[in-house]
């Protein structure tokens, strides 16, 4: 029953409570279950409609279905006997439902709203902590301490002040937080609160959510202050918001606790940010009117839908979901905002607005009228009856649901009562006669006898009549005129007596000049404005007894060319009036013989107040001022003749219509004026205002040349004249379309589509629309143009028309800038002339007219000036043309390709065609530029090929007459010299021609001020390395270009005499004399003096004169170009003009690299040249000294000079002349020393003895590298290729591998010099083993098991660690096993073990010989003076039996990991073990060295695998536990035996304790299912985040590696070509931007699945979340397997790069998760300084990777790659900075190694990593197992 359930609520003030808890259900927490909304929902049914009726819904309406039921179920519950009725049964039980989960209580009437008592949660928690907070705020603001369990308590808001009510009754009793919500934009000092909240030690929190200023501080009497920075929703969508703290203790503490939140989602910031953006959309009148009415058509709350969507925070568990560190993204656009809405306007004008509003309402509607401070973010009003007017008026939508804002507690009175009231309005941001006519007036008060002026003005645009009386006389024509007798009189000459309510009496004179000058009006518009206000005019003139002057128009007539100033028209005024004023027929009959509605009202105002006696002035068309009140004056929006020269000049009149040669009517407007206040002045009459006959004018077609003049010479405009006979003559039927059909369907058309488009995109489509007239202009100035006209007049003035037509065409370009106003960026508007320019010259394809198009664009927008210099081609014109050409034009850029082409096409009186265009075939790789260039008449051909790479290009050209043009220097000089010429393609050419054919070699100079690329290839000169070509980077130049930032100067192009080539020429002979030739149409300005006079440090008039006198050519005129900004930029103009200072130079080399192809010198030079030139020598000089002196730095730190690289010794060159000059100078330096000596080591080399065994080429593993003999990475010019069938990667071309080694080691890889190759033969210590002996292994274990072989020898006595291999390429292996056993069996490593103790031999076990850890080096013979035996296991490699039930297996030890998945893959299982050397080592091996495999998680580690091991002790006897050796099939899986396990013994032994034959170990089935996936995250803190994520889930894959940004950039390398073309490139690029993944910080994720379908959808369930967590993007399966498989692969890279002088290598180490980050950061840092304090080559490149996982840390792999070019020791450099590497990973938590061992390169770390008494176990053990050292390899502890 429900009496049973209710609480013990008191019956009193029902309906009080009632409304109490309805007002409440708003903030309701969001993580209501849904049972209790529906018991909410049956008891408020069952209170407002008593019991349900009609039929239960469907089955199908599951949630109608359930609201049905619980309302059934309530209602039964009803206690009928009751003396309640029924409504309040159930109203008792809402409310008791209210505050159980509100966690209120009712506050009755008694108590005070400033102080109601504190809140409660609905916990159980006691806690009296307390937060007070203001009353109205968002909803979820009280809900964030009521989560955590604390009280809120509500303070009540004053309406007008929108401070706390009475800060003084507030109890302060457990209060420890204030947050006091700033809203609606105000900003409130809080002087006395902050200091209440001092007293009573409370956190005053400042929410500045809604007050936001640019230039606003922070107020710094608060504790905390929560802002934002922009106009609050839209700020809160694209930066969240930002907290500033007081105190740097609570900053500290804050951050701590907000460092444990995941970073944000960028996903989905950038969705909000689309949301945001369509939010912007929606805002727009015309959308949100459609949407609006569309909601209320469907009978939806459009208040409760916007605030929807402008919602902060969204529904579910809100709370956890702003748990989150905001992303990078989010964090640099809050400093991006910071600085934009400091420039931001939008702010001020939203005051001005707002305070102009308030202007317009009732004191008393004004919320927070008594604020000192408000930004009006919203603009809340009390609501009233007038809101509607004002709607209407202002075109407002007003709406009560525009914030999210709530008053939060309904006690709260005065703010309950304010939120339940207030709406917000949005908040949005005389004539040209008249102006001049004051001014006439002002300028002859006495002579007019003038005492007093009124000025009638109305409001108008939202400025009142004071204010627009005040704008206009602040006019600057005013200034010296006396103002003082202006007065204005508020009215409007459309109403009855003009609106005035005071009329002064001395008014004696009116001229009206009001009108409504618009040729587009309708009839009843144009009445209005302009027959109706006259009417009233004359009405009031007659009233007050005054005289009157009206403007009328000359153009009244409808027909005649002889314009009278009589009206001459048979109709009745009056007829056509009420016509007008009824039907329109008659008046519509009458206008059919007028031009437009404009003349025609003109003409019946006429008649209609002929009656009152009135002076009518006619003027003709009004243009500009000649003299007064200053020239060129045409007002603020210009008349008809300047708006149409504006019209002319702008973006919109680009293609006009062609006027005729009829003489323009226009007249001045001073000279209007001055006669019409004569006329006025002597009383009556109607005068036309115009010139007769006998005055000069101008032509209406000169006017538009005019025009097209002024805006070539002022802003490079042109127009286009379209003549109206062209377009309407072809067609011959009687009727052809006339001009307006054209003009309608083509600036109109355009015009409509553009208004569209903007109130689409949300545009000022409104200010835009006002733009209108100037579009209709060519059509309105038709009945002007089209015919001349005559006047009569004496009208007495005249003036010169051609003067004058100029006078027109310069008043209107001053108002060219106006549709500026309209466009979205400062960019100039495409000009339709140059598009028309390129489609109508003679000559070119498409491709190379658009390419036309856009080079006429570039260079508008990037250079001054480009010229050609015509004379210089008259060589060519006059003799050219019998035989084939070849442009050679310098090369200094990209733009060399496009430049001769677009003068070729733009001037064709050359009479040279577009050129086939000899280009490097890496353009054609560039999307869409390559088929441009490829379109445009580019032949791409391959460098560094020979003939093959060019021939195709041959053929293409030998079959077409069109000229070639190629480049003689092959590349572009990035300094600006001229390089040495190549010939290579012009002797492919001739040879491949069947018969002698001759050429005109036309040599052609292209001069830059300043190169496109100038800034770029200095700074790859800085940095000594080029960048490639890519589309990202021709875009990022294209953006540039556009925003100004690329600036050429100018551009001068000149050619030289013709050079002829044949069969029989010196093709070195001919491209000198083309260089010669080149050089001498070389330019400069001053902008390369000015570089020149830095450079040189030389007087600037040396410079200038030593140019001239050595005849360069100057341009004339002073740079624009702003000076260079490195020393880099300044010798790139400065090596501008090497070739006329090569000749002069001394020294030979200096002069070879200035300029091969310089002219001889002259015999004598002036004192001025002279000292030029010693400056030049001075900084060559300089730069060989500090190369010396670099050079033997390197030297003394142990580096051979022949070894040396010229970067290398750049990095040791500070403060320098200059990087090219530098470069050069160690290039002289390093050569002269070479010849000077060669090198030490190629002289020893000669000296060695010959002997020593050969290298085996017949074995399946390589020697003195890792891998299989037939796999090996080989080079290919540049490009490397992995010559393999085993691996994916096999024969995948790698062209940008070198590229990128080059780039990241900061070094030039010499490749055709090989640093560290494999020796021809062996060179080791000959065996010292007994021949007797031998002889006795022989007889026991057959001579094909015995070998004393060197190269067996040595690979058994080495691994595979860096030392390893470099001793064995340069034969440095100091002891090697006497000799090599290969066992078979378990009995024989019995018998040879006994054997070794017999005759007291060494034995090393081995196994794959794949270890890093010099574990199989043999000791020195000062240690070891035994004879060694290698055991080689290999042989052992049998599965034994296999258990496949029990899931176990024995195998022998020398099988590999290769063997053991191949023999049981046959059976269906698998080991899962499979570490990265699992196709060479083996399972004795890994138990040696207790490994790890890639797929540890799904298996486990070896020690999880082997469940049993069976080996032979130092006595030759077998050990083993549980089992006895021949039980078959049986194992332990685990047990408690009270001893350790042998196998945790054996397990890590490292081959010194003995050697083991066989292990039991764990095998499973072949997983169901196999797949790979990747991840990419935006740095290396979240990969790590999403792999603990994935740990902790307990749902790991098989395999989870995660590569580091630097070992992702050299995986991305290894795509090679297979990786995608340019234009996926940028998709994918587009796609991690979307996501928020910065591309200079991107890690990977590499992962691989297994097991069965279950398992493996449940872990990349977990995957997919942990990916979403942490903000990756999955990058695919393929991704993932390549990433897996390169593995196996990439290990031959070492090697390989090896041969060359890059010496790398692996170490790996186990760390806590704590210490990953800041270990992995650290170590990097550690061997980057180190590196560079050994002053090793270029940069160290270091990496990481994360593989293996635990629930406490990982396995992280560290690779370090160093260039060890010209050092003595490189192995010794290298493993100094290993060892620092390895110091850095222990003492930053690291330990010695997770899975590689310890061997002897490591044993010195575990010293003091092991405690004594346990290495004494150790020992102690070993004796007990190998009493006499059998084993004595000496690795890790028992060294």
């Amino acid at each position: 029953m429900v009496s049973a359930s209710l609480p013990n609520i008191n019956e009193a003030n029902l309906d009080a409570r009632w409304t109490w808890a309805t007002s409440l259900t708003s903030t309701l927490p969001s993580s209501l279950s849904n049972d209790e909304k529906l018991d909410l929902y049956g008891a408020y049914k069952s209170a407002t409609e008593g019991g349900p009726e009609g039929s239960r819904p469907g089955v199908w309406s599951v949630v109608a279905r359930a609201k049905f039921d619980k309302w059934s179920e309530v209602w039964e519950e009803r206690e009928e006997s009751s003396t309640q009725p029924t409504s309040t049964q159930f109203k008792m039980r809402y409310i008791g439902l209210i505050e159980k989960l509100t966690g209120k209580q009712f506050i009755a009437e008694t108590t005070t709203a400033t102080t109601p008592p504190r809140t409660t949660t609905g916990s159980t928690n006691d806690n009296d902590t307390a937060v007070l907070m203001s009353a109205i705020t968002i909803p979820q603001m009280p809900q964030i301490p009521r989560s955590l369990g604390i009280q809120v308590q509500a303070i009540d808001i004053n309406p007008d002040t929108l401070d706390i009510v009475d800060l003084e009754s507030i109890d302060w009793t457990g209060v420890k937080v204030f947050v006091f919500s700033h809203i609606f934009g105000s900003r409130l000092p809080l002087t006395k609160l902050s200091h209440l909240c001092k007293l009573n030690n409370v956190l005053l929190i400042s929410d500045e959510a809604e007050s936001f200023s640019p230039e606003q501080p922070i107020l710094p009497n608060v504790d905390v202050t929560m802002r934002s920075y922009g106009l609050i929703k839209n700020c809160t969508t694209v930066s969240g918001a930002t907290v500033h703290f007081k105190s740097e203790r609570l900053m500290k503490i804050f951050k701590a606790k907000h460092d444990t939140y995941r970073i944000s989602s960028v996903t989905s910031y950038r969705l909000k940010i689309v949301k945001s953006c369509l939010l912007v959309v929606l805002s727009n009148p015309i959308i949100y009117g459609i949407i609006l009415n569309i909601l209320k058509l469907i009978n939806l709350n459009h208040d409760k839908i916007i605030t929807s969507l402008l919602r902060g925070f969204s529904a579910g568990n809100w709370i956890e979901k702003i748990k989150q560190r905001p992303n990078k993204l989010i964090i640099s656009n809050v400093g991006r905002l910071e600085k934009i809405y400091k420039r931001f306007k939008g702010v001020d004008r939203r005051k001005n607005n707002s305070e102009y509003l308030n202007t317009l309402l009732r004191r008393d509607k004004i919320v927070g009228k008594n604020v000192n401070t408000h930004n009006h973010w919203l603009h809340p009003i009390i609501n009233s009856s007038s809101l509607p007017q004002i709607s209407l008026e202002f075109k407002y939508d007003i709406t009560s649901g525009a914030t999210q804002l709530i008053c939060i507690d309904p006690s709260c009175k005065m703010a309950y009562k304010l939120m339940n009231d207030i709406v917000y309005l949005p908040v949005r941001s005389t004539g040209f006669i008249g102006r001049v006519m004051l001014w006439t007036l002002l300028s002859n008060l006495d002579n007019l006898g003038i005492s007093k002026i009124y000025l009638l003005l109305r409001s108008k645009k939202g400025k009142n009549v004071e204010e627009r009386f005040d704008d206009l006389l602040s006019d600057s024509m005013y200034v010296d005129l006396d103002l003082g007798v202006c007065e204005f009189l508020e009215g409007d000459v459309n109403l009855g007596k003009l609106g005035i309510k005071y009329i002064p009496r001395e008014i004696n004179k009116i001229i009206h000049l009001a009108a409504s000058v618009s040729f587009t009006q309708t009839l009843k518009d144009a009445y209005k404005s302009n027959c109706v206000s006259t009417i009233n005019v004359c009405e009031f003139k007659e009233e007050i007894g005054a005289e009157m002057c009206h403007f009328s128009t000359a153009f009244i007539h409808n027909d005649k060319n002889i314009y009278k100033t009589d009206l001459g028209s048979d109709w009745n005024g009056e007829e056509v009036k009420k016509s007008i004023e009824t039907d329109c027929y008659t008046a519509s009959k009458v206008l059919q013989s007028y031009p437009n509605t404009y003349s025609f009202s003109k003409h019946l105002t006429e008649k209609l107040i002929k009656k009152y006696n009135t002076t009518i002035i006619r003027p003709s068309i009004v243009g500009p001022a000649v003299i007064y009140p200053k020239p060129e004056y045409a007002g603020e929006k210009g008349s008809t003749v300047t708006a149409g020269s504006a019209y002319y000049l702008s973006s919109l009149g680009k293609a006009v219509w062609e006027l005729p040669r009829n003489r323009v009517g226009v007249v001045p407007v001073d000279l209007v004026c001055f006669y019409a206040v004569g006329k006025f002045w002597e009383g009556g009459g109607t005068w036309n205002a115009c010139f007769g006959e006998g005055v000069e004018g101008f032509e209406w077609r000169g006017f538009l040349e005019v025009c097209s003049e002024i805006g070539r010479i002022g802003g490079n405009r042109t127009l286009t004249l379209i003549s109206e006979e062209i377009l309407c003559k072809p067609f011959s039927s009687p009727s052809p379309p006339d001009i307006e059909y054209y003009h309608q369907i083509l600036p109109i058309t355009l015009y409509n589509l553009r208004r569209t488009w903007l109130k689409l995109t949300g545009g000022k489509w409104e200010k835009f629309e006002k733009f209108r007239p100037f579009v209709d202009l060519p059509m309105l100035f038709r009945p002007f143009t089209k015919r001349e006209f005559t006047f009569e007049t004496d009208f007495p003035y005249s003036l010169n028309g051609e003067k004058y037509m100029v006078t027109c065409a310069l008043a209107g370009s001053k108002f060219v800038d106006y549709p500026s106003t309209y466009t979205s960026t400062p960019l100039t508007l495409p000009r339709f002339s140059d598009l028309f320019w390129c489609l109508t010259m003679p000559i070119g394809n498409f491709w190379i007219r658009l390419v036309g198009f856009v080079l006429v664009k570039i260079l508008r927008i990037t250079s001054e000036t480009l010229t050609v210099d015509l004379s210089s081609f008259s060589d060519y014109v006059q003799n050219g043309g019998g035989r084939k050409l070849v442009l050679c034009p310098t090369h200094r850029s990209l733009f060399d390709f496009m430049i001769v082409s677009f003068i070729t096409f733009s001037i064709p009186e050359l009479r040279i065609y577009n050129p086939f265009i000899i280009a490097d075939a890496q353009f054609s790789k560039l999307p869409i530029v390559g088929t441009v260039c490829s379109g445009s008449g580019a032949i791409f051909i391959e460098r560094g090929k020979g003939s093959k790479g060019v021939s195709k290009a041959i053929k293409k050209i030998k079959t077409s007459n069109r000229p070639v043009e190629i480049f003689v220097e092959g590349t572009r000089s990035r300094d600006r010299r001229f390089l040495k010429p190549k010939t290579g393609f012009l002797r492919a050419m001739i040879e491949e021609e069947e018969e002698e054919r001759e050429y005109d070699m036309l040599p052609i100079n292209i001069s830059y001020e300043r190169t496109p690329e100038q800034e770029t290839m200095a700074g790859e000169m800085n940095v000594g390395q080029k960048k490639g070509l890519g589309i990202g980077g021709l875009i990022s130049w294209g953006w540039n270009v556009l925003s100004g930032k690329v600036k050429l100067g100018r551009i001068h192009v000149t050619a030289g005499n013709v050079v002829n080539m044949s069969h029989k020429s010196n093709l070195n002979h001919v491209v000198k004399l083309i260089q010669q030739q080149q050089m001498k149409g070389v330019k400069v300005s001053g902008y390369h003096v000015k570089a020149l006079t830095q450079s040189l440090g030389v007087e600037s008039d040396i410079v200038r004169i030593s140019l001239e006198e050595l005849k360069v050519p100057f341009w004339e005129g002073d740079c624009a170009l702003k000076p260079p900004k490195s020393e880099e930029e300044r010798w790139t103009l400065s090596l501008a003009v090497a070739h006329v200072v090569a000749p002069h130079v001394k020294s030979q080399e200096w002069a070879e690299w200035l300029c091969s192809s310089r002219a001889p010198a002259s015999n004598q030079i002036s004192p001025t040249v002279n000292a030029f030139v010693q400056a030049w020598e001075r900084v060559f000089e300089l730069a060989e000294n500090d190369a010396e002196t670099a050079i033997q730095k390197l030297v003394k730190l142990g580096f051979e000079v022949n070894g040396l690289k010229v970067e290398h010794v750049l990095g040791y060159i500070f403060d320098g002349v200059g990087r090219p000059i530098e470069e050069e100078a160690v290039r002289i330096v390093l050569a002269r020393k070479k010849r000077s000596g060669g090198s030490k080591r190629e002289q020893q080399q000669e000296e060695e003895d010959k002997g020593g065994a050969s290298i085996p080429t017949d074995q399946e593993e390589a020697f003195g590298a890792w891998g299989f003999a037939d796999s090996k990475f080989v080079l290919d010019g540049k490009t490397v290729t992995l010559h393999s069938d085993r691996y994916s990667l096999g024969r995948r071309r790698l062209p940008k591998l070198v590229s990128f080694l080059e780039k990241e080691l900061k070094t030039k890889i010499d490749l055709s010099r090989s640093i560290y190759p494999l020796p021809e033969r062996v060179m080791v210590t000959p065996s010292r083993l007994p021949s007797n002996i031998k002889d006795d292994i022989v007889a026991i274990f057959g001579v094909d098991c015995v070998t004393m072989d060197d190269a067996e020898r040595v690979r058994h006595g080495t691994g595979h660690c860096l030392s390893d291999v470099l001793k064995i390429r340069t034969n440095d292996v100091k002891r090697a096993p006497d000799a090599v056993v290969y066992v078979t069996c378990q009995e024989k490593v019995v018998e040879l073990v006994k054997f070794a103790k017999e005759k007291k031999l060494c034995l090393i076990p081995f196994g794959g010989g794949t270890n890093v850890t010099e574990a199989l080096q043999c000791p020195g013979y000062d240690v070891e003076g035994r004879c060694i035996l290698s055991v080689d296991m290999r042989r052992m490699n049998k599965v034994l039996w296999v258990n496949a039930e029990d899931g176990i297996a024995k195998i022998e030890a020398g099988a590999t990991g290769r063997v053991i998945q191949e023999e049981l893959k046959k059976m269906g299982l698998t080991m899962g073990h499979q570490p990265d050397s699992y196709e060479f080592s083996t399972l004795g091996g890994w138990v040696a060295t207790r490994a790890s495999g890639m797929l540890k998680n799904k298996y486990g580690n070896i020690e999880d695998i082997v469940r049993e091991v069976v080996v032979v002790g130092g006595d030759g006897g077998v050990m083993w536990q549980h089992h006895k050796e021949e039980e078959v099939g049986k194992s332990f899986g685990r047990g408690s035996f009270g001893m350790p396990e042998l196998k945790d013994l054996v397990i890590g032994s490292e081959g010194n304790l003995c050697i083991v034959t066989s292990c039991v170990v764990k095998v499973t089935k072949l997983p169901e299912k196999t797949e790979f996936s990747s991840v990419v995250f935006n740095d290396f803190g979240a990969g790590l985040g999403f792999m603990r994520a994935v740990q902790s889930s307990g749902l790991k894959p098989a395999s989870i590696r995660m590569m580091d940004h630097e070992q992702f950039k050299l995986g991305q390398v290894f795509k090679g070509s297979e990786g995608g073309g340019g234009l996926k490139k940028v998709v994918q690029g587009l796609a991690l931007w979307w996501n928020g993944i910065e591309t200079a910080s991107m890690v990977a994720v590499t992962l691989k699945f297994e097991g069965g379908e279950i398992e493996v959808a449940a872990q990349q369930k977990a995957v997919s979340a942990a990916t979403k967590d942490w903000g990756g993007v999955g990058g695919g399966g393929e991704n993932g397997k390549a990433g897996y498989e390169l593995t196996f692969a990439i290990a031959y890279l070492r090697d390989f790069a090896l041969s060359f002088g890059l010496l790398a290598e692996s170490f790996e180490t186990f760390v806590n998760y704590s210490n990953l980050n800041v270990m992995v950061e650290c170590v990097k840092q550690r061997v980057r300084e180190a590196h560079a304090e050994r002053g090793v080559c270029g940069e160290a490149l270091i990496s990481a990777r994360v593989t293996q996982l635990y629930e406490d840390g990982a396995c992280v792999y560290f690779y370090y790659i160093m260039d060890s070019s010209g050092l003595k020791d490189g192995n010794g450099v290298f493993g100094e900075i290993e060892q620092i590497a390895r110091e850095t990973i222990l003492e930053y938590g690291g330990n010695v190694s997770h899975h590689h061992g310890v061997g002897k390169h490591r044993a010195k770390f575990v010293q003091g990593r092991v405690g004594g008494g346990v290495v004494d176990i150790l020992r102690g053990v070993k004796r007990e197992i190998d009493g006499e050292n059998i084993f004595g390899v000496r690795n890790g502890v028992f060294e």
